[in-house]
């Protein structure tokens, strides 16, 4: 195509006298550079938190990271609990504000719960079936009303079955203010 387009030139201005040359340029970046995610993101939730409670923010990651990178196949059921196992201060948790029977108090784990309400919005956003889920005793500021997911290790839990044909991976993580969870097609 470049020689026709010079010869087309040549031919053109044959009575006028021109140099033309040709340089070849590359890209400073190339597309090997950028790596190819295969990633198939199903549904992705993040929320809000204030970061002046310390407590509820090391609750939030701990719960954050224990969650993150597990799958579940087929047909399975997933437990909140049970990934999570007992939020207490051996695990590492902290004091914090939660609720009991409608009235706020401290507790070790709380905000752990606004990680079970961000997994559950992103769950019911993918069409998962949803098993268990309580709702909390008062609102809660980081989901819309009817859209939390209360848990309590040895008590209410909140589980969903993957009824899909394939696996499901959590990706979840604590960014800033915010915790994201992201359902992803394994």
């Amino acid at each position: 195509m470049i020689k026709f387009i010079l010869f087309l030139l040549l031919n053109t201005f044959m009575l006028n006298n021109f140099d033309i040359s040709i340089n070849n340029v590359f890209p400073e970046v190339l597309l090997a550079d950028f790596p190819m995610s295969k990633e198939i993101v199903l549904s992705e939730y993040s929320t809000s938190f204030k970061t002046d409670d310390k407590g509820r923010v090391n609750n939030i990651t701990i719960a954050a990271k224990k969650l993150n990178n597990t799958v579940i196949k087929s047909n399975k059921v997933f437990s909140f609990n049970k990934t999570l196992g007992p939020t207490n201060k051996a695990n590492g948790y902290k004091t914090s504000k939660i609720f009991k029977d409608g009235k706020t108090e401290e507790g070790v784990g709380g905000g752990v719960c606004q990680v079970s309400s961000t997994l559950f919005n992103a769950v019911e956003t993918a069409g998962l079936e949803i098993i268990e889920r309580h709702e909390h005793s008062k609102d809660v500021y980081y989901v819309p009303e009817g859209k939390d997911a209360a848990t309590s290790y040895g008590g209410i839990d909140f589980k969903f079955k993957n009824n899909k044909n394939y696996s499901i991976k959590i990706n979840s993580f604590v960014k800033d203010d915010k915790v994201t969870v992201k359902l992803i097609k394994e």
